[in-house]
Parts: C-alpha cells; sequence; structure tokens
C-alpha cells in the first residue's frame, strides 16, 4: 500500500509542465495484466468475508483490493482490513512485519484514526524500524514528519527521507522531488534535474512486466493526459493507454474510448472507441457498460440493438450506476410491443430510482400514473397522491406533477379554502411556465370544479389567457377541417407542423389530412408521427377521430377502421374509444361488425369507460333489465376506476344519500367541463333530488353554450326537463328560438311542436308557421323532405298555401335529381307517375326508379319491380321484376321480404 496522503501534489501557478516525451516500450501486446477491479466488484468480494480463509486471489491481488477498501471508506472497512493484513501475514511469508505495520499505519491515517496508532504504538514501531531498508517506509516518514501525523513535525528528517528514497528509485519519490524542485524549492541533498527525476520515475513505474504494469501504465498516461507534470500530449497518453488496456486492462481501454468519445487532442475514430469500449464494458466498468448501451439503443455508431443495450444497462443498473438505472427505466418505458415481464422491469428500475438519495421526480410521476392505471383511478388514488407529492417535494416547480395532484386533491373539496390551497400551485406553475394544459385546468376549476362554481370572472380569464396561448392547437369545425384539404392555409400548416413537433397527435391527425387533400404538402411524415407517438398523444387514433368526423351518411371507411385496430394493436391509448365510436358510427351493422363492437365495448368497459357500458346496454335490448343488468356486472370496476361517464351511468340507478354523494364528487373531479358534461351533471343531481346543485349545472351550461343550433336545443331540452314552471318553460322557448336563428332545423321542430302547449307562451300565425316551414325544407336534406311535406298535409290550407307558394317540391327534387341522388329520383318518379299517364310520363318515371333502384334505394327497387310486372314504361319482363324484387328484399325492404317470402311458399307448394 501506498501513502494515503501526499505534501506536494501539484505544481504551483506559474510553474511550466515540463516538456519530456517518454514513449511506451515496444513490447508483445498479450493480456498479463490484472487489471483493478471496480468498485462494486471489491466491495462484494469482501462484503461477507468471514475472516477465516482468503479469497481465490493472489497477495498482490489482494493487497490492492484492501488498499481500495481503503480508498473507498477507510473507517466502514477498517476492521475488515486489520483482520486480512493480518491473517495475510500469517499465510504469506512475502509479506513482512514491516509491510503489515505500514499498511496499519496508512489505515489508521486514512480513517483519522490518529490517537488511536499511536496508543497502539504503530508510530513507535515505524519510527524503530530501519528505513534504509524500506524505500515505502522512507516516503511514508518523510510524509509523516512533514505534516506532523502522529508524529512531531521535523521537516529536515522529512527531506532527508525523502531524498534517500528519491535516490533509491522510488517513483512517488522522483516525481515529488522533481515538482519542488521546479517551484524553486530548495531540497538540500538532491542535484537531479526534474527532467532526469521525472525520467527516472516513469522508468521505474514501467518495470517488470508482471501483472500490475497496467496500473503503472496508467499513471504515467494520466500524466500526459492532465498535462500537469509534463506538458500536455494526448496522441501519446493514448499510446500509454492503448499498450494498457492491450495488455489486458480495460480501465484503460475505458480512457481510450473515454479520449475518443471527447475528441480533444487526437482525431476521433469510431472504430477505435467501439473496440477498446466493448473492452472496458465486458471488464464490468459500469460507466463504459451504460455508455455503449445509449449507442446500441440510439444505433448511432453500430446497428441499433435494443436487446443488447438493455442488457448492458440492467449490468451497469444492478451495481448502484444512477445513470444507467435512468437510461434503463427509459428504455424499458419506450418500448412498442412490453411483455408482461418487460412492464414489471420496468416498474422495478421505476422503485430503484425512487430509492436513490436524489431521485429523478418523473419515476414518481411515472409509478403514480401507472398505480392509477393498474388500480384505477379511485382505487389507485391515495398511493398515488403521496408519490406525486413525494415528486413534488424534489421539483416544486415541475407543472406535470402540480397538474397531478390538482386533478386528484379536487376530488372531495369540501370548502372554498381548501379549493384556493389546491388550485394555487396551478396558479403559479402557468405564471412560471406559461404552458397550455395548466391554463385549460384552471379554467375548467373555476367554470365547474370550484364550490362556487361558477366563478365566471376568473374562468373567463383563463379562457382568455388559452385562447392568447401561442400553444393552442387549433380547433377546426368540419367545415374548417375540410376547406383546408382543399386549399391549405400556409399559417395554419405551419402551426400544426410546429406543434406535432412537439408531440401533439391532434395537430399531426390535421397535417395527415391536410397532406393527404393537398398534394402540395411536402413533409416528413414518419418523422412527425414518431414525434407525435412520443409524446403518448395517440396520433393514429387521432386521424381516426377527424375521418369519422368527416365520414357521411355510410359510416367511416373501411380504411379508417383499419387504422383504427392498428392503433389498438400499437397500444394507443385512446384508440379503443375511436374504434367503438366508428364501428357505432355504420348504419348497417353485420353480425361481424356487431361481434366487434361488442369484443371492443367489454374491453373498455373493463377499464371503466361508462360509454362502453351504454353501447353494451344497446346491444342487449336497451330496456330496464339490460341496463341494471350491466350497470351490476360492472358496478366494481366503476367504484374503482369508472369514467364520469361511467360515475353518471352509475348515479342513474342510485338513490339520494351517501354513496351517491361520494359518485357526485368523483363526477365533478373527473369531468370534462363542457356543455355535455354540465348537462349530464344537471340531470344527475336532479334524480337525486339536489335542485340546488341541478340548477347551478344548468347556469354552468348556459355559460358553456355556444349558438350552435344543437347545442342550444340540448340545453333547451334539459332546462325543460329539470327547472319548474313556468321559468324552465320561458328559458328553453327562448334558448329554441335561438337555435332557429342560428339555423337549426331541429329548433324549428321544436317551436312547431310546442305551438299548442299550454306552458309556453309561444304566439305563432299561420304567416309564422309557414315561414317556420320553408326555413325548414330549405334546411332539411333531400331524403328528409317528404317527411317534412307529410308534416304540412297535417297544417291548416291557409298554411299550406302560403308554403307551396314559395316551395316547390318538385322543382327541389329535380334538382337533386339531376345531381344524382337516389332519394330525390325516388320522389320525382312518383311526382311523375302522379302527374300523368302518357307513354313518355311512364317512361320518365321507369328511368328515374332504375336510376334510384341502381343507388341500392330499396322503394325504388320495388316499383321498378311493379313496373316491368305491368309494363310501366318499360317492356314486361317477369325476369327482371323478380331480380329487382329480390334485390328489395335483399335491401332490407319489409314488403319486398314479404311478397318473396310468400312466392317462395307458393312455388314450394306447387
Amino acid at each position: 500500500m501506498a501513502a494515503t496522503f501526499t505534501f506536494h501534489a501539484t505544481l504551483s501557478a506559474g510553474a511550466e509542465p515540463l516538456d519530456i516525451r517518454f514513449l511506451p516500450p515496444d513490447i508483445s501486446r498479450d493480456p498479463i495484466c490484472e487489471p483493478r477491479p471496480t468498485d462494486d466488484v471489491v466491495t462484494a468480494r469482501w462484503m461477507d468475508w468471514d475472516g477465516s480463509r482468503m479469497p481465490d486471489l493472489s497477495t498482490s491481488q489482494i493487497r490492492r483490493d484492501l488498499r481500495l477498501l481503503r480508498g473507498i471508506d477507510a473507517d466502514r472497512w477498517f476492521d475488515t482490513i486489520i483482520a486480512a493484513t493480518l491473517l495475510l501475514h500469517d499465510l504469506d511469508t512475502g509479506y513482512s512485519e514491516t509491510d503489515m505495520l505500514m499498511d496499519h499505519v496508512d489505515l489508521h491515517i486514512a480513517a483519522g484514526r490518529i490517537s488511536d496508532m499511536q496508543n497502539a504504538g504503530l508510530t513507535e514501531r515505524l519510527l524503530a524500524i530501519d528505513v534504509s531498508t524500506s524505500l515505502r517506509a522512507q516516503l511514508l516518514l518523510s510524509e509523516m514528519l512533514m505534516s506532523g501525523t502522529g508524529v512531531p513535525r521535523d521537516r529536515e528528517l522529512a527531506m532527508s527521507h525523502l531524498v534517500s528514497a528519491g535516490y533509491g528509485g522510488n517513483s512517488e519519490a522522483l516525481i515529488v522531488l522533481a515538482e519542488m524542485t521546479i517551484d524553486g524549492v530548495q531540497v538540500p541533498g538532491w542535484d537531479i534535474s526534474p527532467e532526469v527525476a521525472v525520467t527516472l520515475a516513469f522508468g521505474s513505474l514501467v518495470g517488470g512486466l508482471d501483472a500490475a504494469i497496467c496500473d503503472r501504465m496508467n499513471r504515467i498516461a494520466n500524466e500526459f493526459r492532465t498535462g500537469t507534470l509534463v506538458r500536455q500530449d494526448m496522441p501519446l497518453a493514448e499510446d500509454w493507454y492503448r499498450l494498457s488496456a492491450d495488455l489486458g486492462d480495460f480501465n484503460a481501454a475505458w480512457s481510450v474510448a473515454q479520449m475518443h468519445m471527447e475528441s480533444n487532442g487526437i482525431v476521433k475514430d469510431n472504430e477505435t472507441l467501439l473496440a477498446y469500449l466493448e473492452q472496458a464494458a465486458a471488464g464490468g466498468l459500469t460507466f463504459a457498460q451504460a455508455e455503449l448501451g445509449s449507442i446500441y439503443e440510439m444505433g448511432a455508431l453500430a446497428e441499433q440493438d435494443l436487446d443488447l443495450a438493455r442488457h448492458l444497462y440492467t449490468q451497469a443498473a444492478e451495481t448502484g450506476y444512477p445513470f444507467a438505472q435512468v437510461r434503463l427505466a427509459q428504455l424499458l418505458g419506450d418500448l412498442d410491443d412490453p411483455t408482461p415481464e418487460d412492464h414489471a422491469a420496468w416498474l422495478q428500475s421505476l422503485r430503484a430510482l425512487t430509492e436513490l438519495d436524489d431521485p429523478p421526480d418523473w419515476a414518481f410521476i411515472q409509478l403514480g400514473d401507472e398505480l392509477l392505471r393498474a388500480e384505477g383511478r379511485w382505487a389507485g388514488e391515495a398511493v398515488a397522491l403521496a408519490l406525486y407529492e413525494r415528486a413534488h417535494e424534489i421539483d416544486p416547480t415541475q407543472p406535470l406533477t402540480i397538474s397531478r395532484l390538482v386533478n386528484l386533491r379536487m376530488n372531495g373539496l369540501s370548502d372554498y379554502q381548501s379549493y384556493l390551497d389546491v388550485i394555487g400551485p396551478l396558479e403559479r406553475s402557468v405564471r412560471i411556465n406559461g404552458s397550455n394544459g395548466p391554463i385549460v385546468q384552471l379554467r375548467n376549476a373555476y367554470m365547474c370544479q370550484s364550490p362556487r362554481a361558477p366563478e365566471v370572472q376568473r374562468a373567463r380569464f383563463w379562457a382568455a389567457a388559452e385562447d392568447m396561448s401561442a400553444n393552442l392547437t387549433p380547433v377546426l369545425s368540419d367545415t374548417d377541417l375540410q376547406a383546408a384539404m382543399l386549399d391549405p392555409d400556409p399559417d395554419l400548416l405551419a402551426t400544426v407542423q410546429s406543434q406535432t413537433l412537439s408531440g401533439r397527435g391532434t395537430a399531426f391527425a390535421i397535417f395527415v389530412l391536410m397532406q393527404e387533400g393537398s398534394n402540395s404538402i411536402a413533409g416528413d411524415r414518419d418523422l412527425l408521427a414518431r414525434l407525435a407517438r412520443s409524446a403518448d398523444s395517440s396520433p393514429m387514433s387521432e386521424i381516426g377521430k377527424l375521418q369519422i368526423r368527416l365520414s357521411g351518411e355510410d359510416g367511416p371507411s373501411a380504411a379508417t377502421l383499419d387504422l383504427l385496430r392498428t392503433a389498438v394493436e400499437a397500444g394507443e391509448p385512446r384508440a379503443r374509444t375511436q374504434l367503438l365510436r366508428a364501428l357505432i358510427a355504420h348504419p348497417h351493422q353485420t353480425a361481424d361488425q356487431l361481434s366487434e363492437i361488442r369484443h371492443v365495448a367489454e374491453t373498455l368497459a373493463a377499464d371503466g369507460n361508462g360509454a362502453a357500458m351504454r353501447t353494451l346496454v344497446d346491444l342487449d335490448g336497451r330496456d330496464a333489465a339490460a341496463t341494471n343488468a350491466i350497470r351490476l356486472e360492472y358496478q366494481n370496476t366503476i367504484a374503482a376506476r369508472g369514467d364520469f361517464d361511467a360515475l353518471v351511468f352509475a348515479m342513474e340507478g342510485m338513490s339520494a344519500g351517501p354513496e351517491a354523494d361520494v359518485y357526485v364528487q368523483r363526477a365533478r373531479a373527473a369531468m370534462d367541463c363542457d356543455l355535455l358534461s354540465s348537462l349530464e351533471m344537471a340531470r344527475a343531481t336532479h334524480r337525486l333530488a339536489r335542485q340546488s346543485d341541478a340548477e347551478t349545472w344548468l347556469n354552468i351550461a348556459a355559460i358553456l353554450v355556444d349558438d350552435v343550433g344543437w347545442q342550444l336545443i340540448a340545453l333547451g331540452d334539459a332546462v325543460l326537463q329539470i327547472s319548474g314552471e313556468p321559468d324552465g318553460a320561458r328559458r328553453a322557448l327562448a334558448l329554441f328560438e335561438r337555435a332557429v336563428a342560428a339555423g337549426d332545423r331541429v329548433g324549428i321542430l321544436r317551436l312547431l311542436a310546442l305551438r299548442d302547449d299550454d306552458r309556453f307562451d309561444l304566439d305563432l300565425d299561420d304567416a309564422g308557421t309557414a315561414d317556420l316551414f320553408v326555413e325548414l325544407v330549405a334546411l332539411t336534406e333531400v331524403s328528409g323532405i317528404p317527411d317534412v311535406l307529410e308534416r304540412l298535409r297535417f297544417e291548416s290550407s291557409a298554411v299550406q298555401a302560403m308554403v307551396t307558394n314559395v316551395v316547390d317540391p318538385r322543382m327541389i327534387y329535380a334538382d337533386a335529381a339531376l345531381a344524382g341522388s337516389a332519394v330525390a329520383q325516388l320522389e320525382l318518379a312518383r311526382i311523375v307517375r302522379r302527374e300523368g299517364q302518357g307513354p313518355d310520363t311512364l317512361v320518365r318515371y321507369a328511368t328515374l326508379l332504375t336510376s334510384a333502384a341502381e343507388q341500392g334505394e330499396a322503394d325504388a327497387m320495388v316499383l321498378l319491380s311493379e313496373a316491368y310486372s305491368y309494363g310501366l314504361g318499360v317492356s314486361p319482363s317477369l325476369e327482371a321484376s323478380r331480380t329487382w324484387l329480390l334485390r328489395a328484399a335483399e335491401a332490407g325492404n319489409a314488403g319486398a321480404i314479404a311478397t318473396v317470402r310468400l312466392l317462395t311458399l307458393e312455388e314450394t307448394t306447387r
């Protein structure tokens, strides 16, 4: 063991390093070294040592282990080192009494046990030996005398011992003497130049080709690398490290790799870097394993190999190396298709991070998120809250933590001060970070979740801040989206591309649709998809969501369904919800589609999705028995993890009481604070006889409603259902009238239906009624015109006359028929048939029916079948008549089905 301190370790300021080039020897590069083990290997080797027998190592290796333990923690390993040196002295005659004495002195000094050293007589014994026979003893005594450690300070005697050690060829003494000479210190009896002294020291360090030569070569390499004693020479330092590495030292291999990574003073060579990094990692150096793991994870200097990266990270993490623990957790968390074993390993890696002395806050956040996912929002709330609180202690400014804390703490708030205590950190976070997510959360909190909600002024303040935020993802109506696809706006395109780069799936979906709608847009779609996916923002699901919005009467396309199925397989969080929406949106479901709908709905319902539970009710008959059965089946799921819709679904089966109160609080904490959720809360609290709460929610809904027809109708219906007379009727009527003013046809139907209701003060004369019918016709799709005209038949002759003076149904159908509308062609054919019987009229009739039938209009198929049967505008043909009748039955026409069944029975009977 070498002395544990020096009295002249570095050159003084202004002293120039020596200009020396000491080249590595030209020797055979065979693996002869015993590399210095890593600290974790050494501590593991001696952790459970019982003192009875030595590890299976050479004496030099054991002494090096003990020296390393002393450097790691001399006080902790004190007794182990003492016991090991005593046993080694008994077992190995080459380990002399003097060697053991100096090791014990070094140990006491390193542990700070100077008094114990003196009391044990170690100092007296050291002073009593003939130091002329031991260069190490001379150096040790010189350091003790110079510093006064355990002995009276005696500079003259210290110098004498140092000079003797130097002339004896001790490398440490030679280096110290060279440094002192460079600094201008007069050393009595020493007349060797610094250049010669350092050259002799380096030569002494090289010594013979023994197992410890690599440690000594590394010392020389380090001098040339740091440039403290000798002038810095990075290529020469690399030469020494590479020789040491080639002789078997993985520590030197790490130094070579590190120098090439830093590329400071040498030309970087990736092959060299990778080769020596592999050697260092194979030797068990944790930092080398972690660095090599990064290379294989990223696929930068070598082909990407995530399995190998994971193996390397795991090796390094098992030693407690924080960087490797972090990288392992992140790699496992980013796996595209993790197995249950991968998932368990990820959780374990997060737990290991939380046990570090300086743990990252995100480890607690991810554990909290995973706990809520696994156990449910309500079942896991308490434990997750504790994890988020710990993350908040680590970084009180982290917006993600604050947002999660506010989200959980909103449940069960009973007084306004508690609410302010919860919301305060979120407001401070917005002022510091300015991110959009917390702004939306604040707006929702003041509008819907505050005990004093709605706090309109504060909610509108944060809503305005949300509108002004540059981070706000564009909200496009269906019309705006279609326009953007046909003629992309450059500013909108720039916005969605920028937000996609920050990982927003909604923005990416808009970009994709704009790109598909216009050949003029270029962009790296794969890159943007990866960025969107990296933020866990469900990019494929968002594309499917927009495509569902834009789908017509036939529902989403097969491509949309396939895209959403792919998103489900990829594990996108919202994919199943969108897939269920897409499947339900199809007007005619096949048996296979119904089976898929049930499967998707059951999977979502098991995760607490209330919309999926209502879908199962619809599939099972949509009656009270089905509703109660589904509610009973999923009651435990709702209690543990039910979302807002599930909580409302459960409340519909409850009576007022403590359980309902808990569910109302949970629903309030979980809601999105939009119009529909506010109306759901109004209905739920109304059913629970909490009328004051119900009126509050109607007031909130009235603030949230836009001048959009369906929204005004929905609010008007709720007001009519919940509020008392006559105020409720008055408010509902005003909302329906606003809907009509906004151009909503349902609003017109509401007003027409309420004319004779005594609750409403609706003064509507014949002229006003006729105006409503004229507007209704203008707002109705061609397929709905027959129903409007049928309704008009029940009005007075005066109203009918005023409407027909303005509206010409024949002209409406003619224009639409010319544009290819099957419904219009069918209705126009009926008008033509009613208006005349001539040959030209019948030909026109049959032509219109044929066009409509060929587009799949079942009623047209039935009439065309009759036309062929009787020769109306076509040549009579029983075969053609039968063909169209069968096609009408296949299309679902009830009359055709019955007729085909009857004909089949007659044929069978004959």
